[in-house]
């Protein structure tokens, strides 16, 4: 929805400026970056999205401690990285992540045990 609505800001734009006058070459190169844009910003809300739903889940989620960890989204990718108290908190949170609905993969490299 979202997606649809910044294409449709960046398409009136476009057409804005063709209107203004644009040569054919200036046209193209406009739709191209407009369509760029209007790709690459329907991704990074995706990406905040899924983001902002793994935090909730593992904010809300009794025995795991948020305050030492970092979580990056890359489509449905998701990578812990930061501190757990143990082993039993990582695994908790691999569990936790695995289950939500939009996650693909969940990295956990870079997360250590305290």
């Amino acid at each position: 929805m979202t997606r649809n609505v910044i294409t449709m800001c960046v398409t009136g734009a476009l057409a804005a400026m063709l209107l203004v006058g644009c040569n054919p070459q200036d046209a193209h190169n406009l739709a191209a970056d407009t369509h760029n844009i209007a790709t690459d910003a329907g991704r990074s809300l995706g990406n905040a999205g899924l983001d902002s739903k793994v935090g909730l889940v593992l904010a809300n989620w009794k025995g795991v401690d948020m305050s030492g960890l970092h979580i990056e989204v890359s489509g449905g990718d998701v990578t812990i990285s930061g501190h757990v108290r143990n082993k039993n908190e990582r695994n908790t949170i691999v569990n936790c992540v695995n289950h939500i609905r939009g996650v693909t993969s969940v990295n956990t490299d870079n997360l250590k045990t305290e």
